[in-house]
């Protein structure tokens, strides 16, 4: 339903005119209360309606895009961590700053909540190809007994499948990722077919906000009507 600047002063130009021929001697502030209290009416009645189309067009998030939402808040929120423990690392490394000993306690005890709580997949994984290569360049730069030398290569080999079944894990969180922007594009679509159609049905149907406001007017000015013709005996 659309409001023009010109639907209410054409209607009650049109309702005047008939309403109130046998009514022109009536005092200008009783029209004009008149005219205003049908206009707070009309304005009320057709803002409920514009304001219940407007939640039909922004329905809820389907399920789909709830799940995304969740994904890209968490994202944002270890952006958000890791970029505050780029600020921290700053603070600490910067020499011109003068913290005391509970100061840089207390950044240190930050950073680390910060490093648990925003570590990702990509982290560990990156972490596992780390403790991976310090073992190699133990067994390169270091001299192994057999035992020894054995069980480094065992470490190694576990931490090789550790690592394979963590970049299956980041390939399938990605492949999922992907699946759920295509359902929640596919409910979208369905969804919003549906509130389209809801608000055709709406636009087809009769407004009631005109008859309300024409029932309204005439019983205002009929009391106002009255009120000055009782005056005027």
């Amino acid at each position: 339903m659309k409001i023009s600047n010109n639907t209410f002063p054409s209607f009650v130009h049109q309702t005047m005119a008939q309403k109130t021929e046998g009514a022109k001697n009536v005092p200008e502030h009783a029209a004009t209360a008149c005219l205003s209290r049908a206009a707070d009416v009309y304005i009320s009645q057709a803002g409920k309606e514009l304001s219940a189309a407007a939640r039909l067009r922004a329905d809820q998030e389907t399920n789909a895009e709830s799940q995304l939402h969740e994904i890209r808040s968490h994202k944002e929120q270890v952006a958000s961590d890791k970029q505050r423990i780029a600020e921290i690392d700053d603070t600490l490394n910067d020499e011109d700053n003068r913290l005391t000993d509970s100061d840089r306690e207390t950044l240190l005890k930050e950073r680390d909540e910060l490093s648990k709580r925003s570590k990702t997949p990509e982290d560990q994984l990156h972490e596992t190809y780390q403790q991976i290569r310090a073992l190699q360049k133990k067994q390169e730069n270091e001299a192994l007994t057999r035992g020894d030398a054995a069980l480094i290569d065992q470490q190694i080999g576990d931490l090789s499948i550790s690592a394979q079944k963590q970049q299956d894990a980041l390939k399938k969180q990605g492949k999922d990722e992907e699946l759920l922007m295509q359902q929640a594009l596919q409910e979208r679509v369905e969804q919003d077919a549906k509130t389209k159609e809801t608000l055709a049905k709406q636009e087809e149907a009769p407004s009631a906000t005109p008859s309300v406001q024409e029932s309204l007017l005439q019983s205002t000015m009929a009391a106002v009507s009255k009120n000055v013709t009782d005056d005027n005996h």
